[in-house]
């Protein structure tokens, strides 16, 4: 199995990045950046407000789909501490 790991960043190399200029490619850093940031903010926020009930491994471990649905959770506590009943759906 380890040698299947190996390959994927060739894979990407190959399949994508070979066919893409210098701009494209500084692009695409770029966005990666600034998804790093997005999951950094969320872990934060999930580790602060989970009280410990969350350790920050365990919030990075954390798949996807359960990021956004804690993300999800928390806004709609914090909007019902704030008095918010503002119904958006």
């Amino acid at each position: 199995m380890g040698g299947c790991n190996r390959l994927q960043p060739r894979k990407f190399f190959y399949g994508v990045l070979v066919n893409y200029g210098p701009t494209e490619i500084a692009q695409m850093i770029q966005d990666m950046g600034k998804i790093e940031e997005a999951i950094h903010s969320q872990i934060t926020d999930i580790c602060y407000y989970m009280r410990g009930g969350i350790t920050w491994n365990e919030a990075w471990s954390l798949s996807y789909s359960d990021r956004e649905k804690l993300i999800t959770s928390i806004g709609k506590k914090l909007k019902a501490a704030s008095g918010d009943t503002t119904e958006y759906m």
